[in-house]
């Protein structure tokens, strides 16, 4: 007797489990999937594959045209599926061939977990006693809109991504659908996507940003939940065999529909978000985690070895140095703080005279005025970007505290909270194009962000730290209340899988819009205002550690 049980079989479809008299095969790859597979109209190779055999599964031109992974991959040749080294995942089965148990009691025993390796808990007092998780307490759970619901909320609608949108392939578990939308509902302004009424969105994948993998990790450390531990490791599987190891080199690899490849090694910044690697490394000490963040960082650093900040948008350049600042930390490399102190003085050289920072280099801005003279929508400044700027500087000065940072980090942030917040709790978004200090003499209507909020939050310990002033304290609270009403709207809501899907009770009382941008009554359709990774990814990733600090700082 031979009892076989795969955990989670449908998410690493597709498999095959063949008996016979003397034999017991488990397979990946099903002939009747290959059959099917077959039959279909795939992508072909790259063209240049036969001189530059490393091209094979880089497939550089086309838009989100495949739905699964495994087309792709595809070799109609051999009529089965052919991987690169390194994008191939793992997976558990269980054998049992004890006579003393039934086959009923085999799989009871895997399905609650009893055969699973025991999980301890790490003790909160000890982590505190470390420089990364000194602020890791146990939520507040006082009340039905205490922060604990935020963040329970948050971790929730993370861990029910793979049920909400059937993610069921086996290179697709473990990421997050960045959202669904409906080919007839687009409103992309990109022209080629506007005429196939298709957004250029359509089935793109989240990719790790805002670090929703260190929000689960966080949130574990501080509440214990086992779900958000054993989700975040199924996620960090995913990120470190689809996202990164692209063999012969690292990276952080963006991917559309599909998860196949795009024509860059991952130079893109905002996809190098690799906290909860750190965390999960930290926690278990694998050096293959390790191994594979020195790669990522490598090749992060010589990507963007020649980047300035006049040539590049704010974003880029603030991210690169969070990214700079964090791969110290863990290394202690000497090239990445100078590198970390070059991007710093970058970000100084062209801080304007009211403290903000401008939404791109003044390379980027001479070069719009002599080419577009019409066109000031270079010639701007955004809230947004401008609190990236300041976590930047924050991390900055958190591996070299340097009093220039901490100026310059102080000027920008009285800029923000005299002109930018919208009734102590919202940053606004807009982007200023009137000369002089940006604000409400402009006429702007205000367009609140809650992300822009949670970013906000997360650098108000430096602010209190740099300042002393009392009212940074009553200012960061107010602002996560608004952040955690945010996450309590209905696209982020118990119901919110059917968003634009099949089914949401509520959907008649929501906006929705055609393709032009005229309100139109939402349908699962045609439902526009769905709830990204991003929000519930910010709140765990900068609400969590600053309720911690608060709590600290109050002496609770």
């Amino acid at each position: 007797r031979v009892s076989v049980f795969m955990r989670d079989l449908q998410r690493e479809y597709p498999n095959e489990i063949r008996v016979s008299e003397d034999r017991l095969e488990l397979g990946l790859w099903p002939e009747d999937a290959n059959e099917r597979i077959a039959a279909m109209n795939i992508l072909p190779p790259h063209p240049d594959s036969a001189e530059k055999p490393e091209l094979r599964h880089r497939h550089t031109f086309y838009d989100s045209l495949i739905a699964r992974p495994y087309w792709a991959f595809f070799d109609k040749g051999r009529r089965c599926l052919e991987t690169v080294q390194g994008v191939q995942k793992g997976q558990i089965f269980w054998l049992d061939l004890s006579d003393d148990l039934s086959d009923a009691d085999c799989h009871r025993r895997a399905r609650d977990g009893s055969l699973e390796i025991n999980q301890a808990l790490v003790d909160q007092e000890s982590l505190r006693l470390s420089s990364r998780y000194r602020d890791v307490y146990p939520p507040d759970r006082k009340g039905p809109n205490a922060p604990a619901t935020a963040a329970d909320r948050a971790a929730a609608w993370v861990r029910s991504n793979e049920a909400a949108f059937n993610i069921l392939g086996k290179w697709d578990a473990g990421d997050l659908i960045y959202m669904h939308y409906s080919p007839g509902s687009s409103k992309d302004h990109d022209p080629k996507h506007w005429k196939r009424r298709q957004h250029s969105r359509i089935d793109y994948w989240n990719n790790n940003e805002e670090e929703p993998l260190h929000g689960l990790m966080l949130h574990f450390l501080s509440t214990g939940d086992r779900a958000s531990l054993d989700y975040a490791v199924n996620m960090a599987r995913h990120f470190l065999d689809i996202d990164v190891q692209h063999y012969p080199f690292y990276g952080v690899h963006t991917h559309a529909a599909g998860h196949c490849f795009r024509g860059d090694n991952g130079s893109a910044t905002d996809h190098f978000w690799c906290e909860g690697l750190i965390d999960l490394y930290l926690l278990t000490g694998d050096p293959a985690i390790l191994e594979a963040l020195r790669g990522i960082i490598e090749v992060c650093v010589e990507t963007h070895k020649d980047r300035k900040f006049a040539h590049v948008d704010l974003r880029t350049i603030s991210l690169y140095l969070m990214q700079m600042a964090t791969y110290y930390e863990l290394l202690e490399d000497p090239r990445l703080l100078e590198r970390a102190r070059s991007l710093g003085q970058e970000l100084l050289d062209e801080q304007m005279p009211e403290g903000h920072f401008m939404n791109f280099g003044k390379a980027v801005r001479e070069r719009a005025r002599r080419d577009r003279p019409d066109d000031d929508s270079v010639q701007s400044f955004h809230g947004f970007f401008n609190t990236l700027a300041l976590e930047a500087l924050s991390r900055l000065h958190s591996i070299d505290p340097d009093d220039k940072w901490g100026r310059a980090f102080v000027r920008c942030f009285d800029l923000i909270r005299e002109h930018v917040l919208l009734n102590d709790e919202c940053v606004d978004v807009r982007s200023f194009t009137a000369p002089g200090v940006p604000g409400a003499q402009y006429g702007f209507e205000p367009n609140p962000n809650m992300i822009s909020t949670a970013q906000l939050v997360t650098v108000c310990p430096l602010a209190y730290q740099l300042t002393g002033d009392m009212e940074v304290i009553g200012l960061c609270r107010r602002m996560i209340g608004a952040v955690e009403r945010g996450i309590l709207g209905p696209e982020y809501g118990p119901g919110w899988a059917g968003l634009g899907m099949e089914g949401l009770v509520d959907a008649k009382d929501l906006p929705a819009f055609d393709a032009d941008g005229r309100p139109i009554p939402a349908t699962p359709e045609n439902f526009a205002a769905q709830g990204r990774p991003l929000m519930p990814s910010v709140i765990l990733r900068c609400i969590q550690p600053v309720l911690g600090w608060l709590e600290r700082i109050e002496g609770k």
